[in-house]
């Protein structure tokens, strides 16, 4: 299991479109080499040369720098690897004829991948500190390399020109071009199970790889009925939907939501957050948010809010529960409840319209827990009889209706998750809540205890052990007490300095990240991080006309600790 921080996202305002076709460039392999020591040390080299090779558009939907790009692995022995490459560490020339991706933290950092290229009628190279699959077999057979930024992929095949081909080794040189994309997809019907191992930025299946729009939702697959938003081209192995057609208004929602997991034996709860970096949020620049950290988890925060979005809403005609009267969301008709599928208890809250919105076509509907909810369990909201300030019923998604009102559609995608929304009315019922009214239903999983707090309890244990009994080092900067006659009525002694601690994270600067090891556990970084302190001295601590002087006893207070 690995651990994570959970995730907390209440401002989800981008609106994509999800339905799009991936644009196949098939390329000549120049070359793979892939090598896994004895020692455990692990080299993955791509270099692809073609004039015909195109880069993508700079600041297009296809901008590495903006979207992030993946490597897929695929080899004919029935493992598949996905290396991510997030937006943040890509860069572009001046031109927009030259991408580049460094790393220098390799296996560390946000990938194990430690450069790569993409440069216009030229080129496109990668190398990573690991393999993603295990090359324990007598022989890998062929390995497709699938490159994606995007609605760009760069295919090549190699498994004609093998220079060897052995455990712990393959290097190829010389692949024609593949005839397609999907002709580099190599599967196996001789491995019986199933495993799946992931680190913080690599993903390897062992038996036969996802094959996205082939119908089946495959390991690490959110989706893949062909024809749906995210079946068949822009899926590549590791299958992503953006979206949830459940509420097409504003990508994510409604969140939090079990639509961004997949299954995932290895974790506490059986699932792993799989957020799509298409569907995130936004900046001013359309740069979005890196999901890398966030599909670390098992489910979502015990404290998260559930945001959709109700058009036209009044909640207090649709005599939802306020902040005043939370109570009401236990009623046994109320027009919200929030439904804990282990107990079928109601689980207590309140709602209300977002009142920060920018606009009336991007207004929430915001359920707050008021209490937080049970760690690793997993939750159905469902709202029914919205009504607008006239009182009249908002009609729902007409999707939604197919799946209430059982009727039967042509859409795959839609009919492809029929079977859990039916076994969402039938906990509904169970609970007491029918299915003839309601507006919509959703379920999403609470994050294991483990994954919420395992990587912060190794650091302090980690770092209490490196310090036994010892202090830390420290430096007193500056002692300030009035010139004898204290700082104020309260305080006698300010001292002020720094104090070394462990560290954990990529760099002592602000917007650091952890640097995690293979089992997903923060590793130690060989310098420490400086920290500041302030020591207040109270001048109850001090010698007076009434009591003696005493020990004081440290309190320790201060914000993010």
């Amino acid at each position: 299991m690995k651990s994570a921080t959970t995730i907390s996202i209440i401002a989800l305002v981008a609106s994509l479109p999800c339905r799009v076709r991936a644009v196949e460039q098939l390329l000549p392999g120049r070359m793979l080499t892939m090598r896994a020591a004895a020692s455990g040390s692990q080299r993955t080299l791509f270099v692809a040369r073609s004039t015909a090779i195109v880069a993508p558009t700079r600041g297009g939907p296809d901008d590495p720098t903006v979207v992030g790009a993946t490597l897929a692995l695929r080899a004919a022995s029935g493992e598949s690897a996905a290396f991510d490459l997030p937006a943040s560490n890509w860069s572009v020339n001046a031109a927009g004829t030259a991408y580049k991706f460094r790393n220098p933290s390799a296996p560390g950092g946000p990938s194990t991948v430690k450069m790569a290229l993409v440069k216009d009628h030229a080129t496109v190279r990668l190398g990573a500190r690991a393999t993603g699959i295990t090359l324990d077999e007598p022989s890998q057979g062929s390995i497709a390399v699938i490159f994606t930024s995007g609605t760009l992929r760069y295919c090549a095949l190699f498994g004609g020109t093998i220079v060897r081909d052995q455990p712990g080794r393959f290097t190829a040189k010389n692949a024609p071009p593949p005839a397609s994309c999907q002709g580099t997809t190599t599967t196996t019907s001789t491995v019986p199970t199933t495993t799946t191992t992931t680190t913080s930025t690599t993903t390897t299946t062992i038996g036969p790889p996802a094959i996205c729009g082939d119908g089946t939702i495959g390991p690490g697959e959110q989706c893949d009925p062909p024809g749906s938003a995210c079946g068949q081209d822009p899926c590549g192995a590791d299958c992503t939907c953006p979206c949830d057609f459940l509420d097409p208004s504003v990508c994510l929602h409604p969140f939090p939501n079990d639509y961004f997991t997949v299954a995932d034996p290895t974790t506490d709860t059986g699932r792993r957050v799989h957020l799509a970096l298409a569907g995130m949020p936004r900046n001013a620049s359309q740069k979005p948010i890196d999901p890398t950290d966030y599909n670390l988890n098992d489910g979502f925060s015990p404290g998260a809010s559930m945001v959709l979005r109700v058009p036209g809403v009044d909640l207090g005609v649709t005599g939802a529960a306020p902040i005043t009267d939370v109570e009401r969301s236990l009623d046994a008709d109320a027009p919200i409840v929030l439904v804990n599928t282990s107990t079928l208890a109601h689980h207590l809250f309140w709602a209300e319209i977002d009142s920060n919105a920018s606009s009336e076509g991007t207004r929430a509907v915001i359920i707050r827990p008021a209490v937080n909810l049970v760690e690793n369990t997993r939750y159905i909201v469902a709202l029914r009889r919205m009504k607008d300030s006239g009182g009249a019923l908002i009609p729902p998604n007409p999707v939604f209706v197919a799946y209430r009102d059982g009727t039967i559609t042509t859409d795959p995608a839609t009919e492809a998750r029929r079977p859990h929304m039916e076994d969402l009315f039938a906990t509904l019922a169970a609970a007491g809540v029918g299915r003839s009214d309601l507006y919509l239903a959703w379920d999403f999983t609470v994050a294991s205890r483990r994954n919420i707090s395992e990587r912060l309890l190794f650091v302090r244990d980690d770092g209490f052990a490196r310090l036994g009994a010892a202090a830390p080092t420290f430096v007193v900067s500056q002692i300030d007490d009035g010139g004898g006659a204290g700082v104020d009525d309260k305080i006698f002694r300010r001292v002020t300095g720094t104090f070394l601690v462990e560290r954990y994270v990529s760099s002592p600067s602000p917007g650091a990240r952890f640097v995690l090891g293979p089992d997903g556990l923060p590793l130690h970084q060989p310098t420490p991080q400086q920290a500041s302190f302030i020591c207040n001295i109270p001048r109850a601590a001090l010698a007076s006309a009434i009591a003696t002087a005493a020990p004081g006893r440290a309190s320790i207070y201060g914000h993010g600790l």
